[in-house]
C-alpha cells in the first residue's frame, strides 16, 4: 500500500517475479470496492488446479475498503492461508488513513501479513534516493548532477525514474558530471498548489520563484489555489495570537489535519514573523484575488502572477 505509484508498482513487480521463481506460475486478479461481491476471490482461494500449480492472486481495494458484504468474509479467510501453501495473496491498496490502519480488519490481517508501505519520498529523502538508483546502474553521480535532477524532476519520482534510466543509455558507467547530463535531461518538474504553500511557509525564495512560474506556464487560474494561502496566513496569524497568548485553541481544520512538515512550518513562521508582515501579506493577497478577476488596483502591478510573487516573498526575512 502507499501514496507513491512508482513504489507500489515496483513493489508489485517484485512480488510477482519473486513468486513465479518459486513456483506461483497461475496468477489471477481481482479489483473490488466497498459495495462489491467477493465471491469469485472466496471461491478462487478454495481452487486447486489440476496439475498442482501453485497459484497468486492479486486483490486491488480500490477505495481501501473491503466493505460489509462479502469483503470481510474474504479478509477472515485469508488468515487461513497457510505459510508455504499452494495459494499466495497480494493484497493492494491505497494509501491508508489513520483511521483505517486502526480498523480491526486491517489490524487483524496485519498480524498474518507481510505489510510493504510504498511511502512518498520526501524532498530530504529525494538526493539520497537519487543517489541509489544511479549506483544501481553502474554510475557514480556528483552532488551537482543529483542536486540537479532533484530540482528539475521534484514532485514526479514516475518522471525522476525515467531520466535516470534515460542516462544510464546516454552516458557512461564510472563517474558522472553535470556537464554530460545537462543536455540530456528534460524539465519535468511537476509543482502542486500546495508544495507552493509550504515553500512559502518556509521562505524559500528559489522554490517560491520555481513554482510560480510552473504554475503560471501551466495555466493554472490564481484563484483556484488562492484560497490556500490565505488559509495559511489566517492560520499563522492565529497561531501568533496562541503563542502570545490571546487565544487559547486554534481549531483551524487546515491546521489540525495539516501534515506534520506543513504544521512545523506554519508554527516556525508564526514565532518568527512580524504581525505587521503577516497582515500586509494578507492585504496583498487579497489585492491578487481583484487583479486576477480583472479589477484595477492602484499601485499594483496589472499582472497578477508578479503581484503574487511580490506578495509570497514579503514574508520573507531581511
Amino acid at each position: 500500500m502507499g501514496e507513491e505509484p512508482l513504489l507500489v508498482l515496483e513493489s508489485e513487480d517484485t512480488i510477482r517475479k519473486t513468486a513465479q521463481k518459486i513456483g506461483f506460475t497461475e496468477r489471477r486478479s481481482f479489483a473490488f470496492d466497498g459495495n462489491s461481491d467477493y465471491t469469485p476471490f472466496i471461491e478462487a482461494l478454495s481452487d486447486l488446479s489440476l496439475f498442482g500449480e501453485k497459484q497468486l492472486l492479486e486483490v486491488r481495494l480500490l477505495n481501501g475498503n473491503p466493505g460489509l458484504k462479502t469483503g470481510l468474509k474474504a479478509l477472515e479467510k485469508l488468515k487461513t492461508l497457510e505459510v508455504g501453501g499452494n495459494t499466495l495473496v497480494m493484497l493492494c491498496l491505497p494509501e491508508l488513513d489513520w483511521q483505517k490502519r486502526k480498523s480491526k480488519w486491517f489490524t487483524e490481517l496485519s498480524k498474518h501479513a507481510i505489510v510493504v508501505n510504498a511511502s512518498a519520498i520526501t524532498r530530504n529523502q529525494l538526493p539520497t534516493w537519487i543517489r541509489d538508483r544511479f549506483i544501481s546502474q553502474n554510475q557514480n553521480p556528483t552532488d551537482e548532477v543529483i542536486h540537479f535532477i532533484a530540482n528539475r524532476t521534484e514532485g514526479n519520482l514516475l518522471a525522476c525514474e525515467q531520466e535516470i534510466r534515460k542516462l544510464a543509455l546516454l552516458a557512461p558507467q564510472g563517474d558522472l558530471e553535470l556537464s554530460v547530463v545537462l543536455d540530456a535531461v528534460s524539465n519535468v518538474s511537476h509543482y502542486t498548489p500546495d508544495d507552493l504553500s509550504l515553500a512559502i511557509l518556509q521562505q524559500d525564495v528559489v522554490r517560491i520563484t520555481r513554482i510560480l512560474d510552473q504554475l503560471k506556464a501551466e495555466n493554472i487560474l490564481i484563484p483556484s489555489f488562492l484560497w490556500i494561502l490565505v488559509e495559511d496566513i489566517k492560520v499563522v496569524i492565529k497561531l501568533k495570537h496562541y503563542y502570545e497568548g490571546r487565544l487559547t485553541l486554534v481549531t483551524d481544520r487546515s491546521y489540525k489535519f495539516a501534515q506534520t512538515q506543513k504544521k512545523y512550518a506554519l508554527e516556525k513562521l508564526a514565532k518568527k514573523a512580524s504581525m505587521k508582515r503577516l497582515e500586509a501579506t494578507l492585504e496583498r493577497y487579497v489585492d491578487v484575488d481583484k487583479i486576477s478577476k480583472g479589477i484595477f488596483i492602484s499601485n499594483r502591478d496589472n499582472d497578477p502572477w508578479l503581484e503574487l510573487k511580490a506578495a509570497a516573498l514579503l514574508l520573507v526575512s531581511r
